[in-house]
C-alpha cells in the first residue's frame, strides 16, 4: 500500500450540468462513475494524495468529511451562479473551510448569461478567488485545485507546529499588539525592515 506525506479530500460542489464530473476527470488520474476520484502530487518534496467527491449539495457533516471545497457555475446558466451563491452562503454559516469557485464552460463564452462585473463584486466582498475554466478544452483545470492544495498544506503545516510543539514553535515572534503605541516616523526619516 502506497504511503503518502499528506491526504487531503475535498467536494466539488455546484448545480446539475455545470460540468462537475468533467472538471474531477480531468484533475483526476483515477475517477470512476460515482463521482469520486484521486490523484497524487509531489509539492515540495511531498507525496500527496488528493481524493475529489463531488455532490450536489451542501451538508453540514461535510466539515468533517472535508478538507476543502470547490463550487462550480456554468457561463451559460445564471441560474447555477445563483445556486453557487446560495452554497457558498451555506458553507460560510458554519465553520471556517478553504472554499474556491471554477466558472467553468468559458468556451461558451459566446452564450454567457452572467456579467463578469457581478460575479467578481460578489466574490471580492468574500474574499473567495475565482478561476475560470473549460473542462471540455481541458483548460486551467490544476490551478484552482493548487489553490486549494497551498491553503491546505499552509494550514496544515501551521497546525503540526502548533500540536506537536516543534521547535519553531518555541522561537515565533511576538504578536503587533502595541505596535500602534510607538512614534511613528516623519516623512523625511528613513525606514528599514531587517
Amino acid at each position: 500500500m502506497a504511503s503518502f506525506d499528506k491526504e487531503f479530500r475535498l467536494v466539488v460542489l455546484g448545480a446539475q450540468g455545470v460540468g462537475k464530473s468533467s472538471i474531477i476527470e480531468c484533475f483526476c488520474t483515477n475517477y470512476d462513475e460515482d463521482g469520486k476520484g484521486n490523484t497524487v502530487l509531489h509539492l515540495d518534496d511531498e507525496k500527496i494524495r488528493i481524493s475529489v467527491q463531488e455532490s450536489e449539495k451542501w451538508e453540514s457533516s461535510y466539515f468533517t468529511k472535508f478538507d476543502g471545497v470547490v463550487v462550480i457555475y456554468s457561463t451559460d446558466s445564471f441560474d447555477t451562479f445563483e445556486y453557487c451563491i446560495d452554497l457558498i452562503k451555506s458553507i460560510r454559516t458554519e465553520d471556517y473551510i478553504p472554499i474556491v469557485v471554477i466558472e467553468n464552460k468559458i468556451d461558451l463564452l459566446d452564450h454567457t448569461e452572467i456579467e463578469k462585473r457581478q460575479v467578481e463584486a460578489f466574490l471580492g466582498e468574500l474574499h473567495l478567488r475565482l478561476y475560470r475554466s473549460s473542462a471540455a478544452k481541458d483548460f486551467n483545470i490544476m490551478h484552482p485545485f493548487a489553490y486549494v492544495l497551498e491553503k491546505l498544506t499552509r494550514s496544515k503545516d501551521e497546525n503540526w507546529n502548533t500540536t506537536k510543539k516543534s521547535p519553531v514553535e518555541r522561537i515565533r515572534l511576538p504578536s503587533r499588539e502595541g505596535w500602534g503605541d510607538e512614534p511613528k516616523a516623519s516623512k523625511k526619516e528613513k525606514c528599514s525592515v531587517m
